[in-house]
């Protein structure tokens, strides 16, 4: 051995140069297989979420995309591989009626049981559940089988050529260095500090923020989370620069300025595209890290229900936050937006939980009544609406001479009108308690008394004192403000008593932006849209007074068709009033109800 201490050298060099390049094959074995399984989880996420994977993608973009096919491969197999599991109630596809592939099932988070668990004082989060940990490790198993080998391969091939929608953001690593002020290196990047990389790129992205150089910050929080995807706070704070610090020296932008832009639904000015810019931020977050609760929570809460007033989004989000591990009062926001788009029933339920686990809450203790005075002051409406219709009807009756049919409409208007008044009378003792038993008052509860004064000081003739009680309910109760301010202008002109100077201000500006849409026809999806300003709705080319199914934000056909085809919150985006067909059926979208709730 002493004669040849050089091949002894070379021998022990060669081997570890072996386990060395064997150690390495197997860490990037695992990489990829970890790569795969998130994104089999996060597939399965978009489609039990949204009931499609890529729903964001118009037609012709996604035939470039291979996430469904490849998703497909893979679910087929996993019927036939996982264990079999019972189908639960949200194993279930509201849309269709039928349980979810397998492997939707299995990465679905599970619920920890009994919101009874939760611990509102010390604000516990939901622990893990035992049945979770091991779905989850079923999945792992199943995504690193040899039976996955090609679709593995698939995989790393498709996500390299950028096929891949649902594998988070597709920025390319050449775009990283189109911008000169990234501070990263080569070595940073390949010699497994990426990271450390992300750390220093974000300590940029605060020092811009604090120099308000904005327009530096938004290619390097991008840069940051392509290094460290599951760098969640990444997300979280970019978003919150973009909707919140980007936007608040922003002038808003009129109406019939805006452009509508199909991918986001909405009409969008200046603000609007930071927002929207902020959804997509934490969209790509969701789908580097489908479990994590925080992106939900903030994608429902912090940008769609208070930036973009979108509370059936924020609904759809907030809903899927509750069903990750959570802090206790996630639920809160969640049933907030519940009510907000008229589910008061949903969000009633919800509270009545959410006091069994947490006796004494002051905030569920208000809102059980709240959302069952609503519920009545809906249902009444709904009852005077119809009877109004009837006496419409036995006004037509009497003018052609049928008396005894008029007579029988009077009688069921009469009939209806005492429901209502029953009701109303109902919702009103609910809202006088509530404001009676809160310390200070409650202002909701003396708002909707004010509302529901105001709107008999109507019916009566008496237009005068219900504009004079309306204008001082909205400086009184902020929250209340703008929806005083439309019944205000639909009083007077009913009425036809002059507005003020700021109600006439608004007037012009919806008859400009009526203006702007009337002249400017829209496309969506390959349909024409054009605005009926005598209807106040935007129709559908080809409309021609088609029996419609009437939807509103409330309606569960809603969100079962929403889940099922996508498109149609393109077509609904449009405003608040929208006729449209799918599939051959056609559908008249309301976004307010009679409350004024959206």
């Amino acid at each position: 051995m002493k004669r040849f201490p050089n091949l002894i050298l070379a021998l022990l060099t060669i081997a570890a140069l072996a386990l060395g390049a064997l150690q390495g094959y197997r860490v990037r074995n695992l990489r990829e297989a970890d790569a795969f399984y998130r994104w089999l989880v996060t597939a399965s996420t978009q489609l039990r979420v949204f009931g499609t994977i890529t729903p964001e993608l118009e037609t012709e973009e996604a035939e470039r995309f291979m996430d469904r096919e490849l998703f497909d491969r893979v679910a087929d197999k996993a019927d036939n591989t996982l264990p079999d599991t019972p189908v639960l109630e949200d194993d279930v596809d509201d849309a269709t009626g039928e349980p979810y592939p397998k492997l939707v099932r299995y990465t679905r988070t599970l619920s920890t049981g009994s919101l009874s668990e939760e611990n509102e004082s010390s604000g516990a989060a939901i622990k893990a559940n035992p049945e979770q940990v091991k779905r989850d490790a079923e999945v792992w198993r199943f995504a690193r089988s040899d039976a996955l080998a090609q679709e593995r391969a698939d995989f790393i091939k498709f996500r390299r050529e950028k096929r891949l929608a649902t594998v988070g953001n597709q920025i390319g690593v050449a775009d990283i260095y189109r911008n000169q002020e990234t501070p990263v290196s080569i070595g940073q990047m390949f010699l497994g500090f990426r990271k450390l990389a992300a750390g220093l790129v974000w300590i940029q992205v605060d020092e811009a923020f604090h120099t308000g150089d904005v327009q530096r910050m938004v290619p390097l929080m991008r840069t940051t989370v392509l290094l460290d995807p599951n760098f969640v706070d990444a997300y979280l704070i970019g978003a919150w620069h973009l909707a919140y610090n980007l936007t608040a020296q922003m002038p808003e932008t009129p109406e019939y300025k805006k452009d509508y832009i199909p991918q986001d639904c909405d009409w969008v000015g200046n603000k609007e595209r930071a927002y929207y810019a902020a959804v997509n931020f934490l969209k790509d977050g969701i789908r580097n890290n489908p479990r994590d609760y925080r992106l939900y929570f903030d994608l429902g809460y912090a940008v769609y229900a208070e930036k973009l007033n979108d509370h059936m989004n924020a609904v759809t989000y907030l809903t899927e936050a509750t069903k990750q591990r959570h802090e206790s009062w996630v639920r809160r926001m969640l049933y907030h937006s519940l009510q907000a788009t008229g589910q008061f029933e949903e969000a009633r339920a919800g509270w009545e939980d959410y006091l069994r686990a947490n006796p004494g809450h002051a905030v569920a203790q208000r809102m059980i009544p709240t959302n069952t005075a609503l519920t009545k002051e809906r249902d009444a409406e709904a009852l005077g609406a119809q009877a109004r219709r009837l006496l419409t009807q036995a006004g037509q009756a009497r003018a052609d001479g049928q008396e005894a049919q008029a007579a029988e409409l009077e009688r069921q208007a009469q009939e209806l009108t005492k429901q209502r008044d029953a009701l109303q009378a109902e919702a009103r003792a609910i809202y006088t308690d509530l404001n009676a038993n809160t310390a200070g008052g409650d202002e909701f509860a003396q708002a909707r008394l004010w509302r529901m004064q105001a709107l008999e000081l109507h019916e009566q003739g008496r237009t005068l004192e219900a504009l004079a009680l309306l204008r001082q309910a909205r400086m009184e109760v902020a929250r209340f403000f703008q929806e005083a301010s439309d019944l205000i202008i639909q009083m007077c002109i009913e009425a036809d008593l002059p507005l003020n100077l700021s109600e006439r201000k608004r007037i012009l500006e919806i008859e400009r932006m009526k203006e702007a849409w009337t002249a400017k026809p829209v496309e969506v999806a390959g349909r024409r849209f054009d605005f009926d300003a005598a209807q106040d709705a935007w129709r559908q080319a080809d409309y021609a007074d088609q029996e419609t199914i009437a939807l509103t934000p409330a309606a569960k056909d809603l969100a079962a068709l929403r889940k099922d085809r996508p498109v149609i919150d393109q077509f609904i985006g449009l405003g608040d009033n929208v006729v449209f067909e799918l599939d051959g059926q056609w559908y008249e979208f309301h976004r307010r109800s009679l409350l004024g709730n959206t």
